[in-house]
């Protein structure tokens, strides 16, 4: 049998061996053994067969040990040259209009994800972050690198250049720049007052299970401060694949529609994921040391009927769960991992980890039948989600909020005290 066909075959069987109430290794080997599928190899199955399988077809993500925090030095806007970088708010600007750019751009003095980590190689690739045009690549050792999207010469993306000796090269008169935005050549004119000199801005960047963070400061914190990453990308208990896009909308629209549990009944309501459950409930919150969870009073582990806002002071990120049917086996609701990064006004990066509560054997079973058959799932409703945010009104909205909003009213009262905050911090700088 055809390598495709034995992996839809097995993926099939698997999913009807849950639906009957299996979960662990005997029962799931016992039911294969009756299903007609034998094992690719030939032979019968046995617990070490079908672990050895699924670890064969899984394509599961390594998850290295992480200490947290973690603390990434380096970075920062330019200052020999008095420039600031393309994100920093002008000197004469009212503490007004900073809190309007902060609340339009992002929140400053936090990590956020910038990539994934298969979007970045040896190669320069430009990305637009927070308003801010970056470029990325890995160096010789393979370290992911990031500065202003900028040759400091005549303005020109860096990342239409090369990366030479794990630098930036600019295409068009090969000036280079090394990680920290300093000059090291001008090939042209060897003589020139701009080598040796810190001329663009920057980033501090950390890279960590399928993603690459990077620090967004101000004038006030250009330092990063330690990255507090969730529990759930640094313990070996909890496995997922990362999935990224960009989305048209406002980011806080994002923020929105993970703070709406309520949504899911009516956008998702006839997808597998989100089929169960009623459409009429009320939502409660409960404060948390980091923020708030909010959650359905009438049902629990059904459907989207949980999430969670965290902002560490470093990160901010959300996390919600969603009850599995029967047939998604063992491990627990899923749990999804949400990062938001503004790119502009308009559009927004998701990152979004699709957490279960597994190791060993059943994460290997996890990603075998992700790839499979939740992928395709999972995507639907986010493919929903996006639809829906595309056809929103430019930020800020028109609207008439009840009681189903108060995790979203929540966040955006949160966004807006801490850009006040950090507006009065850069006044006083």
């Amino acid at each position: 049998m055809p390598e495709d066909r034995y992996e839809a075959g097995l993926c099939d069987a698997l999913f009807g061996i849950f639906e009957g109430g299996a979960r662990e290794l005997p029962e799931i080997v016992a039911g294969l053994k009756e299903s007609g599928i034998d094992p690719h190899g030939g032979g019968e199955w046995t617990d070490a067969v079908l672990c050895g399988e699924l670890a064969r077809l899984s394509d599961t993500p390594v998850k290295t040990r992480c200490p947290t925090p973690v603390r990434v030095e380096g970075g920062g806007p330019a200052r020999d040259t008095g420039e600031t970088g393309n994100g920093t708010a002008a000197a004469s600007a009212t503490a007004g209009h900073r809190v309007d750019d902060l609340l339009k751009l992002g929140l400053r003095n936090r990590w956020y994800g910038i990539a994934g980590s298969h979007e970045v190689t040896d190669k320069p690739v430009g990305v637009t972050r927070l308003g801010e045009r970056i470029v990325l690549w890995r160096d010789g050792e393979g370290t992911v690198r990031a500065v202003e999207d900028r040759c400091p010469h005549r303005g020109i993306a860096l990342s239409i250049g090369s990366v030479a000796e794990g630098n930036l090269r600019c295409r068009y008169h090969g000036v280079e720049v090394d990680s920290d935005g300093v000059v090291l050549r001008v090939p042209a004119f060897p003589e020139c007052p701009m080598v040796g000199r810190k001329m663009i801005q920057s980033y501090p960047t950390f890279e960590h299970y399928q993603m690459v963070w990077a620090w967004f400061g101000d004038d006030a914190h250009p330092e990063p401060a330690p990255l507090e990453l969730p529990e759930e990308l640094t313990s070996p208990d909890w496995s997922g694949p990362l999935h990224t896009n960009v989305w048209k909308g406002h980011f806080q629209y994002v923020y929105d529609n993970i703070a709406d549990p309520m949504h899911g009944s009516y956008l998702h309501g006839t997808t597998y994921m989100q089929e169960r459950g009623t459409r009429v409930d009320r939502m409660k919150l409960a404060e948390t040391a980091h923020g708030f969870e909010l959650f359905r009073e009438g049902q629990k582990e059904t459907s989207f009927d949980w999430m969670e806002f965290v902002d560490t002071g470093s990160t901010i990120y959300m996390r919600a769960k969603i009850g599995f049917p029967p047939g998604g086996g063992p491990g627990g609701p899923l749990c999804i991992v949400f990062c938001v990064t503004p790119v502009d006004e308009t559009e927004t990066k998701i990152f979004a980890y699709r957490f279960r509560n597994v190791s060993g054997w059943r994460s290997d079973l996890y990603h075998f039948m992700y790839k499979h058959r939740f992928r395709a799932f999972m995507d639907a409703v986010l493919a929903q989600d996006e639809m829906a945010l595309a056809a929103m009104p430019a930020w800020p909205p028109r609207e008439n909020l009840y009681q189903h909003d108060i995790g979203l009213a929540r966040i955006r009262r949160h966004f807006r005290g801490q850009a006040e905050a950090q507006a009065e911090a850069l006044a006083a700088v």
